[in-house]
């Protein structure tokens, strides 16, 4: 019982921990793979779940990279 409790607490804070700043990606990204995005998707729901998402993280930097080389997200959901 109690390494069952250890286990979901490291696996609640790798889940939480976050990058030093966000990555976005852009037009001059190469494609991804279809597994690879979601692999994101599910990593990023299971963030958002449990109350840790990395949207905050964006920095200026990352923001101006998108101005001036435009959005690729790695995804397009219509439903």
């Amino acid at each position: 019982m109690a390494s069952s409790v250890i286990s979901q607490l490291v696996d609640a804070m790798t889940l939480c921990s976050q990058p030093a700043e966000r990555q976005v990606r852009t037009t001059i990204d190469p494609p991804m793979a279809p597994e690879e995005a979601m692999k994101l998707l599910k990593d990023g729901n299971r963030r958002f779940v449990n109350g840790c998402p990395w949207g905050s993280k964006t920095k200026a930097a990352a923001r101006q990279q998108l101005v001036e080389d435009g959005q690729a997200p790695h995804t397009a959901i219509i439903g």
